[in-house]
């Protein structure tokens, strides 16, 4: 059920449903029931809960059965975000913010936040051939 429900977090539709659908998950109420601490929120748990997927579905082991890995993985890290989150609920700016999530992957290379991995970057070159490098010194 993991699966699909992360899955589902790369249609920028099912976003916009989740924001109009549950607010409250997203964004606390500004006034919490009585006996309600702010940690004790729908919104601080399902918080949680997405930091926590985040974390398991990145893992390499796990990483390889999203279909969009890095649109997953890029959703799940913006959620972490409270202006994100608070962009999202608002009636007036959610179809920008969600449709400004294109469905792209990057390399695998390249995690979702865009920064290459200094390890693979250095693997990427030990790999390159010698007359891929003549090359790539030539066209400069």
């Amino acid at each position: 059920m993991e699966l699909e429900f992360v899955l589902c977090l790369a249609v920028p539709g099912y976003l916009l449903h989740l924001a109009h659908i549950f607010p409250h998950l997203l964004v606390p109420p500004d006034v919490l029931p009585l006996n309600t601490k702010p940690e004790d929120s729908d919104a601080a748990r399902f918080g949680r809960y997405l930091a926590y997927l985040y974390d398991y579905w990145r893992k390499p082991e796990y990483a390889q059965y999203l279909t969009h890995p890095g649109t997953v993985l890029r959703n799940l890290e913006l959620l972490q975000q409270e202006q994100f989150k608070k962009d999202l609920v608002n009636p007036n700016l959610r179809h920008q913010v969600a449709y400004g999530l294109e469905l792209v992957d990057p390399p695998p290379s390249q995690p979702a936040n865009g920064k290459i991995m200094v390890e693979d970057a250095d693997a990427q070159i030990d790999k390159a051939a010698p007359e891929d490098t003549a090359a790539v010194g030539t066209a400069a």
